[in-house]
């Protein structure tokens, strides 16, 4: 029961902050938003994936969870367009998957920052930007000489290097606190109990953010 609720008490609690500050993010077109939100999504998945002995699916599982929540999201009045929502919820899968890949890779590097490891993390990072740029495509949200200019490209390798170092910081300083683990066998962690408060916080603040 304990892993369910991790898992259910950081998924909403990212959910909470995704529905209530993406939503005022997207509403007053604020395009730095996604420099605040990865940081407090990073946290909860790698929170709960140290919670969890550092299962490769936690992130992923979280990730899930937090586009569910943010599927309320559906009703926002942003003019009309669907790809404030949809954008988002692609965006924070992506997220959920690109971190479990790198926690599998920490662990194929034995938990060290390698140059292999950093390599592998960017081949994978390149690979999940070719399938959201072939979303954005097929969409038509974006063309196809925009997505090869010089601009983007460089913009989208600095964005990939700020998600590569945040995820190596993000789990240096989350290693180091060895109170937000147990090696005991049926602990009850916090968030047993603030699994569901949190669960319908979020909740509500999807009904009131519409």
């Amino acid at each position: 029961m304990n892993k369910y609720s991790i898992i259910l008490f950081y998924g909403a609690l990212w959910g909470f902050i995704e529905t209530t500050v993406g939503y005022t993010s997207h509403l007053f077109h604020l395009h730095i938003a996604n420099l605040i939100l990865f940081p407090i999504g990073l946290a909860c998945m790698l929170i709960a994936t140290k919670r969890l002995d550092f299962k490769i699916y936690v992130p992923v599982a979280v990730g899930l969870l937090t586009a569910l929540f943010k599927l309320t999201n559906f009703v926002i009045p942003v003019g009309g367009d669907f790809h404030h929502v949809i954008n988002p919820i692609v965006s924070i899968i992506s997220e959920g998957c690109f971190i479990s890949v790198a926690v599998w890779i920490l662990k194929l590097e034995k938990y060290k920052i390698t140059f292999r490891g950093i390599i592998l993390l960017y081949i994978f990072s390149m690979l999940f930007s070719l399938l959201f740029m072939s979303y954005q495509l097929y969409i038509g949200m974006r063309v196809f000489s925009y997505l090869l200019s010089a601009n983007y490209l460089a913009g989208k390798f600095g964005y990939i290097t700020y998600h590569i170092a945040l995820f190596y910081i993000g789990t240096s300083l989350i290693s180091k606190l060895s109170t937000i683990t147990t090696k005991e066998k049926g602990s009850r962690f916090i968030e047993t109990y603030l699994a569901i408060p949190t669960t319908l916080l979020a909740l509500t603040a999807s009904l009131l953010f519409m």
